[in-house]
């Protein structure tokens, strides 16, 4: 399992987050409700090295692994540092991301565990949210018909690349703005087209407004 898919895995887990702390911290980190259970470093030297919470006595075992070391400034709180996420069992690795994400949300009041479990995925909030623009209509996309998209006067203004990757079609003016943004994919080649990663409410809240702007431009 490589970095990307790993943070794809992260992402979907009922109501979890992904916040990105830049300098001083530099960390990558998902979190259910207020509690953290897994996070990357990312800046060098220690860039993509990978951490997660685990039971005392799997920290005892880990610990003794190649390539596996307490977190620095939380191993005594059980976590643990992967350094080279590749070269660890994917199986392995998708367990102790599943027990530290239910130890996280096991620690949170009942009444918030069962918000968490209800909580609509940001998929089905982006979808909500694409179909409350006027006269859009929900189709297969004409860029592969396994891809669900939305439509208005007939043109196609957003499909979906993967459940937490939009593929918009943004006016250049608009696309210029995003270029610092690290959830904003551009092409190699110029394109009217910006891919957008998604796996939060307030990253809904983000693309419903860009899909406005992608709304407003095909209905012109």
């Amino acid at each position: 399992m490589n970095v990307a898919q790993l943070k794809a895995f992260c992402r979907r887990f009922p109501g979890a987050g992904e916040t990105l702390y830049k300098a001083p911290y530099n960390f990558l980190v998902y979190t259910v409700g207020q509690r953290k259970f897994a996070y990357f470093k990312t800046s060098a030297p220690e860039r993509w090295r990978f951490s997660v919470r685990v039971s005392p006595d799997r920290f005892l075992e880990l610990t003794d692994v190649p390539g596996v070391k307490p977190a620095r400034y939380r191993g005594r709180y059980h976590w643990i540092t992967i350094v080279d996420v590749a070269r660890f069992p994917a199986p392995y690795l998708t367990e102790l991301v599943n027990a530290s994400y239910d130890r996280a949300l096991a620690s949170q009041s009942r009444a918030a565990q069962r918000a968490i479990r209800r909580s609509p995925r940001p998929t089905e909030q982006l979808r909500a949210e694409l179909l409350r623009l006027p006269d859009v209509r929900e189709a297969p996309s004409r860029f592969g018909a396994h891809r669900a998209a939305w439509f208005v006067a007939g043109r196609e203004f957003a499909h979906l690349h993967a459940y937490d990757l939009l593929d918009l079609r943004l006016p250049r003016a608009v696309q210029a703005t995003l270029r610092d943004d690290p959830k904003a994919h551009f092409r190699a080649a110029a394109s009217e087209w910006l891919e957008l990663e998604f796996n939060s409410a307030d990253d809904v809240a983000h693309l419903a407004a860009l899909a406005r702007l992608a709304w407003a431009a095909a209905r012109d």
